[in-house]
């Protein structure tokens, strides 16, 4: 398994979902678009970057975002790498940068989850505007029973905004 991208318009997908039908949704594959079910998808190259989180469009500068974690127990051995969260920037949805990393921890106790991108108006629907919280819930197995917490971060858009055209 690897992170890709797969797209359909949203419009027809609920249309079709009215009809009780289905729309055929496409995968991205080494430049092209291919069909979505049984067909092959280009790796994004974000492994070990984990995607139990988030992704966002800023209206603010057009950029998509996408916030995961990478978990310290994925680092090699004697690395010292911490766990640590990773916001990923794209102006087309398909090439991605590295645009912060934050929250480290390299306690092996120290579990960082559910990364979520929220408008600052508290609206989670994956649109974002120049500022934005992030949420992570942040557990430490090191206690009996173990600490939970969900933490939050306000962010600013992030790197500088896409060309025109692209995106």
């Amino acid at each position: 398994g690897h992170i890709g991208v797969a797209r359909a318009p949203v419009d027809a997908v609920i249309y079709a979902a009215s009809l009780g039908t289905t729309y055929p949704w496409e995968k991205y594959n080494e430049g092209a678009w291919t069909p979505g079910i049984g067909g092959q998808s280009s790796p994004l190259g974000l492994w070990p970057f984990i995607v139990h989180g988030d992704a966002a469009q800023s209206t603010f500068n057009g950029r998509y975002y996408l916030a995961g974690w990478l978990p310290y127990d994925f680092q090699q051995a004697g690395g010292g790498n911490p766990a640590e969260v990773i916001i990923f920037s794209s102006c087309d949805g398909i090439n991605w940068t590295e645009a912060l990393r934050f929250a480290q921890s390299t306690d092996p106790d120290v579990q960082i989850r559910y990364v979520s991108l929220v408008n600052s108006d508290g609206s989670d629907n994956g649109i974002v505007g120049e500022n934005m919280y992030l949420y992570l819930v942040h557990r430490d197995t090191g206690f009996s029973p173990p600490n939970t917490e969900v933490r939050r971060y306000s962010l600013t858009a992030l790197n500088a905004p896409c060309a025109p055209g692209c995106g």
